[in-house]
Order: C-alpha cells, then sequence, then structure tokens
C-alpha cells in the first residue's frame, strides 16, 4: 500500500500514516518496535507476529525481487532518491497487478 523510508523513528511512522490516511484502516498490525507505539493509536494497534506473518512474506518477497532492499549486495542503493524511486515502480506494480486480480 505504502511505505516511508528513514530512521527507524516516530517521525518516520508519522510519514507512513500521512500516505495511508486515505485509505481508511481499521487496525494495523505490527512487531514490538517502540516507534509504532509512539504513533498509533492503542484502539488500532495489534502488536505481535501472530498479526505480522503475511508482511513480512510480503517484505521477503520484496527483498527477494529488488536487490536494491538487500545491503550486501553490488545493486544497493545509496542515494535516497534511488531507492524511493525502485520502491515506487515496485509498490504502483504490486498494487495495479493486486487490482486487476481482484477484478477479474
Amino acid at each position: 500500500m505504502a511505505y516511508s523510508c528513514g530512521p527507524r523513528s516516530a517521525a518516520t511512522v508519522r510519514k507512513l500514516l500521512k500516505k495511508l490516511e486515505k485509505a481508511h484502516i481499521g487496525e494495523y498490525c505490527t512487531d514490538h518496535w517502540r516507534a509504532f507505539a509512539q504513533v498509533i493509536p492503542t484502539e488500532k494497534h495489534k502488536v505481535g507476529k501472530a498479526y505480522t506473518k503475511n508482511i513480512e512474506g510480503v517484505n521477503t518477497c520484496l527483498r527477494a525481487r529488488n536487490r536494491r532492499l538487500v545491503r550486501k549486495t553490488t545493486c544497493f542503493s545509496k542515494k535516497k532518491e534511488n531507492h524511493d524511486a525502485s520502491l515506487n515502480l515496485m509498490f504502483n506494480y504490486r498494487n495495479n497487478q493486486k487490482s486487476k486480480h481482484h477484478t477479474l
């Protein structure tokens, strides 16, 4: 749906939530990362592996298909602009492919 690049901070989580505002998400499932707890309202926040198993599967898929997301490769982007452009392409493709399958 969306991503936000940056340090593991509450500011980065706020950027992500800003991008997700139009989606009207009822609940957020995360790991125990403190920044999520600082930003996401308690009533909308579910924490734990039971909730994030599928999300981690998607992250693994993204890393496998985009070597820029893996630090110790020759493809890793040092420039934030290149990283963002690559992620935009991937998310745009993935989001559009998902919507095509739902309309069939």
